[in-house]
């Protein structure tokens, strides 16, 4: 979990993030609260008047488990997990617009932040939600923050190290190399080369990795 940077560096925190094997009603803790950060949280790159943020307590609940249907596919047995984090924040930000060290720091801040995910694959979801709330004289400063992100799409396969040019691999918009490769299309004319993830539009591709080849299937 990255809690904010430096200028110089980023500032990280070492959390107990997901407790396998997952049920229902299970809780645990981020192991976080009590503690403070000190960095650039509110994202302004004011490097010069970092922020601070007092974690007074973190939780992970696994709230269910059931279908959910994203633009990658219908996905069962997904578990929804929440995380809240709460706590304190002194802000660069409040402080450059109200003149007031005092009033920089928040009357509350919290984070609900959940996730969608799929045994054997992953993230299938996730959302956030953040709020927090300052106080300026006679003027409450709320700052809210959401976002969402859905899983687009995904490839399976065996590990690398098994690649064989026998086997077919099924991927749905894009390839993820590990290591440098060659794709080329069923003509044999080379259309990409990297490593990393690679969008490719739908068909058949051949891929080379040093001495081997294996073919893939776009959909």
């Amino acid at each position: 979990m990255v809690i904010g940077r430096t200028s110089s560096s980023t500032v990280k925190a070492s959390v107990r993030a997901l407790l396998t094997p997952f049920s229902v009603g299970n809780s645990w803790t981020l192991g976080i609260a009590g503690n403070t950060y000190v960095a650039d949280i509110d994202g302004d790159t004011n490097w010069t008047a970092l922020d601070t943020f007092v974690v007074t307590k973190d939780s992970m609940y696994v709230v269910s488990m059931g279908t959910i249907s994203v633009p990658g596919g219908t996905f069962d047995s997904v578990y929804t997990i929440r995380l809240r984090l709460e706590g304190r924040m002194w802000s660069s930000i409040v402080y450059s617009r109200t003149g007031s060290s005092s009033a920089a720091w928040s009357d509350t801040l919290y984070r609900d932040y959940y996730i969608y995910w799929r045994p054997h694959l992953g993230y299938v979801k996730d959302s956030a939600f953040q709020y927090g709330k300052w106080h300026y004289l006679f003027v409450n400063i709320r700052v809210y923050f959401w976002e969402t992100s859905l899983l687009e799409g995904y490839w399976t396969s065996l590990a690398e190290r098994t690649y064989d040019r026998e086997k077919n691999l099924i991927s749905k918009g894009y390839i993820d190399l590990s290591e440098f490769g060659r794709i080329y299309d069923i003509t044999g004319k080379k259309v990409a080369e990297g490593k990393g993830k690679i969008y490719l539009k739908k068909g058949v591709y051949f891929v080379q990795i040093g001495g081997r080849k294996y073919k893939i299937i776009v959909r």
